[in-house]
């Protein structure tokens, strides 16, 4: 008994000594960087003075609140919007929440046992330009077609596309290399001169 309390003693206070209140309470997103449009999850592991998961005592109805804005010191009144993270298991919060603003940004969790906030910060960039206008611009399609000595075709124009592209017919010229060791008549050549210096012999000799 007394090994199994100082056991669990010993082992609550150094894991307040090594995690120390920054682990207690850790709020952070899915990601550092995002996009306009994208969309953040923000979560927070929320942990009592002995890690345990806060009781419902600490947090009402289960509920964190904070705050998203600006990540430089000084935000204006009005600069910042309210997120509410709702529990979904013992100790762990989360919310979700688009960003349509590019620029450095802090997400804020109110600590209901130290009643100060947490924070951790994000970045958002612009999207491209392809991206922020997924949807087809004609106009711009036909003049692009223009200006480069083209024409512009529609899904249903598929058919005409084939039958307007110029067939330009080239005679392809294909050069094959044999080697002269490789070839009947060449063969048949030496042949005929072995046996004519043959005959050669044989008839200066019976000569």
């Amino acid at each position: 008994y007394y090994r199994r309390f100082w056991g669990q003693l010993i082992h609550r206070l150094a894991m307040r000594h090594v995690l120390g209140t920054q682990k207690r309470f850790v709020v952070q997103t899915d990601h550092a960087r995002y996009q306009t449009g994208d969309e953040v999850l923000l979560t927070v592991e929320a942990y009592d003075a002995d890690f345990q998961p806060l009781a419902e005592d600490r947090v009402p109805d289960w509920m964190l609140h904070g705050t998203i804005g600006p990540a430089s010191a000084g935000t204006p009144p009005g600069g910042e919007r309210e997120v509410v993270l709702t529990q979904v298991r013992p100790g762990l919060f989360q919310t979700r929440f688009p960003v349509f603003e590019e620029g450095e940004f802090a997400a804020r969790v109110l600590d209901p046992v130290t009643r100060e906030p947490a924070a951790t910060e994000f970045a958002v960039a612009a999207r491209s330009v392809e991206m922020a206008a997924a949807t087809r611009n004609r106009d711009l399609q036909v003049k692009l077609a223009q200006a480069s000595g083209g024409r512009s075709y529609e899904i249903t124009e598929a058919k005409r596309l084939l039958q307007d592209i110029p067939q330009n017919h080239q005679r392809e010229i294909v050069v094959e290399e044999v080697a002269l060791w490789n070839s009947w008549a060449a063969f048949l050549v030496v042949t005929t001169a072995l046996l004519a210096e043959w005959f050669v012999r044989k008839w200066a000799q019976m000569a």
